[in-house]
């Protein structure tokens, strides 16, 4: 069975090998490691790894939150940060990049294990999610029939068909300034209104 990488950043040497020699008694394989935010997003080109353990503190002008959101950006790689910093304002900087975990120093193999466990399956969730949005994306821009998607009466969502059919074009139909109802015919207003309240009571 081949082995999860995982990329480690850590700029101290020692504890670099103590992370190192935790994540290979837990069956991981660790193709590399780095000791600054540049180093890293290279390695985590060259390495392909499945996850990266990534300092804050790091060697050189470039930090762990910087080089975990080029990593995130260009390579889509899940990223946990392994710190000894849990102040507020880092916190808040760590958010932005959107984690797939923050495990505090010193740390224990089996939260060690948990957290990147947890981590990978999000991140394989996510990808999966996208790939059924984007087959379902598929279907519904290619349908004959029209479809829409709205609520209180404004557009959120409408298909090409939808378009075709009404006259009017996405972007118009919405916009806040188009109401729902003012694409009805006036003719055919009290009908459309009575099954949508039909459709309502479903």
């Amino acid at each position: 069975m081949k082995k999860i990488k995982i990329l480690v950043v850590e700029d101290e040497r020692i504890v670099a090998d103590d992370i190192r020699m935790s994540l290979e008694r837990l069956g991981y394989a660790v193709p590399a490691v780095s000791v600054s935010g540049e180093d890293a997003i290279n390695k985590a080109e060259k390495t392909r790894s499945d996850l990266v353990l990534m300092d804050i503190i790091l060697q050189g002008k470039m930090d762990g939150i910087e080089a975990a959101s080029i990593i995130k950006s260009r390579f889509d790689v899940p990223v946990v940060y392994l710190t000894a910093y849990a102040d507020d304002k880092t916190v808040d900087r760590a958010k932005i990049t959107e984690p797939f975990g923050y495990i505090l120093k010193p740390f224990e193999d089996r939260d060690l294990q948990t957290t990147i466990e947890m981590a990978l399956h999000k991140h394989k969730m996510r990808i999966l999610l996208e790939e059924s949005e984007e087959r379902y994306r598929g279907v519904v821009e290619n349908a004959h029939d029209a479809i829409y998607i709205k609520t209180k009466g404004d557009f959120l969502y409408v298909n090409p068909a939808f378009e075709k059919l009404t006259g009017w074009k996405k972007e118009e139909l919405c916009s806040k300034e188009l109401n729902f109802w003012k694409t009805i015919h006036p003719e055919d207003l009290k009908f459309v209104k009575k099954m949508d309240e039909e459709r309502k009571k479903r």
